[in-house]
C-alpha cells in the first residue's frame, strides 16, 4: 500500500478499504535512535502481522536512504526487523519484498550488484542465489515452493524475463521470455482468494 507513512510514532494508511478500522491509524511506539523516518506497508506477512518497507531517513536529494523490511504485529506490539540492516554500499541496499517459502525466508532488493533474490540464513545474515543467466533479478511474489522473478541480462536493461524460481531445486522455468527488443518491464500480483 503505498503511500503510507511512519511519522516516529503513527503508522497511517492512506487507503481505508485496505485494512481494518482498528488498523488504519496503529501506534507502533517509539522507536530506538535513528530508527526508520518513512514507512510504506508491503504487503500482509502471516494472519497476525504487516510487511512493511522503511528508510533509514528522508531522501537527501535523487538518492534516496536505504529501506529495510519490518514485520508490524496487528496487536500493536514494537516492530521488529526482519534480516540484517541494509548499507549505503554492497549488494543489499534496498528492501523491495520478502516471502516465506518451505524452503526459508527469502529477500528481495537492489544494491550494487543490481537486484537479487537471498535467502535468509539462521545468523540473521543473507545468503545471495544466484540465478543461471541473470545480471539483475526480483522477485514479484511467491507460492509455498516457487519464486515469480523478473530477470534482466544486466543492470541497465529494463526489459527482463518473467520465471519461475524453484528455491530448493535451483531450475528456472521462464513464462515470458525476455530479448533486447521485448520483455516484461513490471509484474503486479493479485491474489486468488483475495486474503492475505
Amino acid at each position: 500500500m503505498p503511500g503510507s507513512r511512519y511519522t516516529g510514532h503513527l503508522l497511517t494508511d492512506p487507503e481505508p478499504d485496505e485494512l481494518p478500522e482498528r488498523d488504519r491509524r496503529r501506534d507502533i511506539g517509539q522507536q530506538e535512535p535513528g530508527a526508520p523516518a518513512e514507512c510504506s506497508l508491503v504487503r500482509w506477512w502471516n494472519m497476525s502481522s504487516l510487511l512493511a518497507d522503511w528508510a533509514a531517513g528522508p531522501p537527501t536529494g535523487p538518492i534516496s536512504q536505504p529501506t529495510r523490511l519490518w514485520l508490524l504485529p496487528v496487536t500493536g506490539n514494537a516492530a521488529t526487523p526482519l534480516g540484517p540492516a541494509p548499507s549505503a554500499s554492497g549488494f543489499y541496499q534496498h528492501a523491495l519484498g520478502a516471502w516465506q517459502l518451505d524452503s526459508g525466508t527469502y529477500l528481495t532488493g537492489t544494491g550494487a550488484r543490481c537486484g537479487f533474490v537471498a535467502r535468509m540464513q539462521g545468523s540473521g545474515t543473507l545468503r545471495p542465489d544466484r540465478l543461471h543467466g541473470t545480471g539483475s533479478v526480483t522477485a514479484v511474489t511467491a507460492t509455498r515452493t516457487r519464486l515469480l522473478v523478473l530477470e534482466a541480462p544486466n543492470c541497465q536493461s529494463f526489459l527482463s524475463a518473467l520465471a519461475w524460481y524453484d528455491a530448493s531445486s535451483g531450475k528456472q522455468t521462464q513464462v515470458i521470455p525476455g530479448t533486447t527488443e521485448a520483455g516484461v518491464l513490471t509484474a503486479r500480483p493479485f491474489p486468488a482468494d483475495g486474503g492475505p
